[in-house]
């Protein structure tokens, strides 16, 4: 929403040959639809005032020799403007179905538990667990009958790493839950090697799918890469 109001009062005190103008008028055109879009109607006529202030500063722009360039951003403008109408009136009724298939799931799982409340309980149980202490056994060495000729005390060296924890590196994987299809990827490049997840009550199940595993040359790849990092 603050990004929707920053958008309405840049374009309501701006002057009408701002250097942002444009851009800035595209940003409020889809976060208007974003926000409002079940409330606006099919030709948009509630941007009717946007779209006089985007002619103007277009001719603005012509008028000053700045040429208005063919952006991701002004192409998308456009495409939206043109196609709305025909696109409510071709698809509207079918993303209406959904909208009410997915009201009669939230009303059918009004007694479960909060997406929220269930991140507030997992960060409340990683903070427990982040806070509880470790128990550490130290070994003790018994006396040797000529103390002078052995060390007193005997450095303590963590265990390596199993050989085989990087046999098979994952590289991609696609993990769906059910039944409402949340889809999570999951992907080598992000630096992660594992991951976990809490399940609500409302989660009956999950699939595992696209899973790739990095060959053995680009797992020595990645490998070097780390070392060069450090």
């Amino acid at each position: 929403m603050s990004a929707w109001e920053d958008s309405k009062t840049y374009i309501s005190e701006a002057p009408p040959d701002g250097r942002h103008m444009l851009a800035v008028l595209s940003w409020y055109v889809f976060v208007t639809i974003l926000i409002r879009g079940p409330e606006l109607s099919e030709d948009l006529r509630e941007l009717d005032p946007a779209r006089r202030k985007i002619k103007t500063a277009m001719e603005f722009m012509k008028h000053m020799g700045y040429p208005i360039s063919r952006t991701q951003l002004n192409l998308t403008r456009e495409l939206v403007l043109s196609h709305y109408t025909q696109g409510v009136r071709e698809w509207g009724s079918f993303v209406h179905h959904f909208d009410d298939l997915d009201s009669q799931f939230l009303q059918d799982h009004a007694n479960s538990p909060s997406e929220g409340a269930e991140e507030d309980d997992l960060a409340e149980w990683l903070e427990k667990s982040a806070s509880a202490p470790i128990a550490v056994s130290i070994p003790t060495i018994a006396p040797a009958a000529t103390p002078a000729t052995l060390p007193t005390t005997v450095p303590v060296r963590p265990s390596p790493p199993s050989t085989n924890q990087d046999a098979h590196p994952l590289r991609h994987a696609v993990l769906t839950i059910m039944p409402r299809g949340r889809r999570l990827v999951l992907h080598h490049e992000e630096g992660v090697k594992t991951w976990a997840m809490r399940l609500s009550k409302a989660n009956t199940s999950f699939v595992l799918s696209n899973i790739t595993f990095l060959s053995h040359g680009e797992t020595k790849k990645r490998a070097a890469g780390m070392r060069s990092k450090h």
